[in-house]
């Protein structure tokens, strides 16, 4: 296993051992899953320096807090990537400051219409919320 690997998989887990990968999946040119031997598997945002755990299989399987949870990392590291505050982009789609924040925490999934503006402020799709590679 290469020591950079190692390195992002310790984030995930600071007590694994370099014995205890199984293998990483590159999805993008940020975001890299690794996988353990016991199964688990965690998204590590390299951009933001974050991860999470990935807990489903498939997309069926999300509850409604865990979809916004879902969006609410994704939101967070699209805007990590652009260097957009949640104060800029409040102002940038004229929605209020606590609103931004709910979405950013996951306790609210915004509408359509906010959701385009979202993505044309971040330069991205309304997909790349959404859609799961992995």
């Amino acid at each position: 296993m290469n020591k950079y690997l190692y390195q992002y998989a310790r984030m995930c887990d600071p007590f694994i051992t370099p014995e205890e990968v199984e293998d990483y999946i590159e999805v993008n040119e940020w975001d890299l899953i690794i996988k353990f031997k016991d199964g688990r598997q965690f998204i590590y945002d390299r951009f933001t320096n974050t991860h999470k755990n990935l807990y489903y299989n498939n997309i069926n399987e999300l509850t409604d807090k865990q979809e916004k949870k879902e969006f609410a990392y994704r939101l967070r590291s699209l805007m990590g990537r652009r260097w957009v505050t949640q104060e800029q982009l409040a102002n940038d789609i004229n929605v209020s400051r606590p609103m931004i924040s709910k979405y950013v925490r996951g306790e609210a999934i915004p509408s359509a219409i906010v959701l385009r503006k979202i993505a044309k402020v971040l330069n991205c799709s309304m997909d790349d919320f959404f859609d799961r590679d992995y």
